[in-house]
């Protein structure tokens, strides 16, 4: 038997073995605080109340005897979607939440290993399967019950399918993944940057339909409760400030905009430089700004976008432009991690390989954010540990060629899954 393939077979048994354990036995006892505000949010809309209004959250909290929660920050229609779970008891919502959240966290398995393409796919597969394992931020994922499990599989069919060519369902799944968490809609950017028109409709008829399907069962004035939460989830504010919370400044936060704030204020958590807030708030629009211009510029001037280039670097810019990256949502930058090593596995090089490989292992890695020692001045900035791998990620992706272009004769003989558009 193929060496590879016998250390391949290895890997995913040793991979399998620590899954069940960490991410099976211990995850399912979590605290399942993000899932709390999902079934909150859920039962609010089916006792006809507003799932944005603080103190009905807490009382219904309260009502299903849940000690944490957090508030509901979700559009409707994902209160829409969990309405099933919000009849049953939080305990028993929460274990099929769980289960839910492994099948997608199995399919998506799948897809990663499509969009990579390795050489060798068994050996590949025990890598993954090791990374699945020990990835902390998957882990994260499944301890606290968040939405990350279905937005990575979401994100991981839309790249699949843009990549094998069928750009209109691309655009209609990266609605879906707008609608229910509102960062995805960026891509809007990628698709019409690209001139990638029918992932352009098609993800505009998506948000459309559900849009309307969310207004038809919540109402409209659910809707318009919503804008507010998003305004106190700009740069420099925060949701339930009225009890206490500063999430835009939270030690897990590891946008670069709460980098800014924890070292140009003074909060509740750390001590900063000197307290400028409106400086803050500047670099935190300026950087917001800049990525998404210089990601347009680039879509529009290139004549030549791979698919890997392209969405890897509108995912990454997706996460770094929000007032809130919580180290759980690092979970999604799987897809651009493989997206890059199917480019590089021939050709990366040392240098190229070493990046790649520091990135995903200081993601991958626990971190304590709260440590007392971190509250102060220099040290502030090591809170964001896991934001510089990222920003490494960012610029790696920068490097990706672009694709070579196909003669006709390759593009006649090519299957779908080799055609890009």
């Amino acid at each position: 038997m193929d060496p590879k393939r016998l250390v391949g077979i290895a890997l995913i048994c040793f991979g399998v073995v620590f899954y069940v354990q960490r991410n099976i036995v211990e995850a399912v006892q979590g605290h399942g605080n993000d899932f709390a505000h999902l079934y909150l949010g859920a039962r609010a809309l089916q006792q006809n109340v507003n799932p944005y209004d603080g103190a009905e959250i807490r009382r219904l909290a309260e009502q299903s005897g849940i000690p944490r929660m957090n508030p509901y920050v979700y559009p409707p229609l994902m209160a829409i979607a969990m309405k099933p779970l919000a009849g049953l008891r939080y305990d028993e919502a929460r274990q099929i939440w769980f289960l839910v959240n492994q099948v997608f966290l199995l399919l998506s398995f799948v897809l990663l290993l499509l969009l990579w393409r390795p050489k060798s796919p068994m050996l590949a597969a025990g890598f993954l399967a090791v990374v699945y394992a020990f990835f902390f931020p998957l882990t994260r994922t499944l301890t606290a019950g968040q939405l990350n499990a279905l937005l990575l599989l979401l994100l991981a069919v839309a790249a699949c399918l843009e990549r094998s060519g069928w750009s209109f369902p691309a655009g209609a799944v990266m609605g879906l993944a707008s609608i229910i968490k509102v960062y995805p809609a960026i891509f809007l950017v990628y698709y019409v940057g690209r001139g990638n028109w029918k992932a352009v409709c098609s993800m505009v008829i998506a948000i459309v339909v559900l849009l309307g399907i969310s207004v038809s069962v919540a109402g409209v004035k659910t809707h318009l409760d919503y804008f507010p939460v998003l305004t106190q989830m700009s740069y420099g504010s925060s949701t339930w400030a009225q009890y206490g919370e500063d999430y835009q400044v939270e030690p897990s936060n590891q946008s670069p905009s709460a980098l800014y704030y924890r070292l140009l204020t003074t909060n509740r958590g750390t001590y900063g430089l000197f307290h400028a807030p409106l400086l803050a708030k500047i670099l935190s629009w300026a950087t917001g700004l800049s990525l998404l211009g210089i990601l347009l510029v680039y879509l529009v001037l290139s004549d030549n976008v791979s698919v890997e280039k392209g969405f890897s670097l509108t995912l990454i810019t997706a996460l770094l432009v929000p007032s809130l990256l919580w180290d759980h949502y690092l979970l999604l930058v799987l897809i651009p991690l493989f997206l890059i090593a199917s480019r590089y596995e021939n050709s990366g090089g040392f240098i190229r390989a070493t990046v790649w490989g520091l990135s995903f292992a200081l993601m991958a890695v626990p971190f304590d954010f709260w440590a007392n020692g971190l509250k102060s001045k220099m040290l502030i900035p090591v809170i964001s540990m896991k934001l510089y791998p990222l920003l490494a990620l960012y610029l790696l992706c920068w490097l990706i060629p672009g694709q070579p272009p196909k003669t006709a004769m390759e593009t006649h003989q090519a299957g779908p899954e080799e055609i890009r558009i």
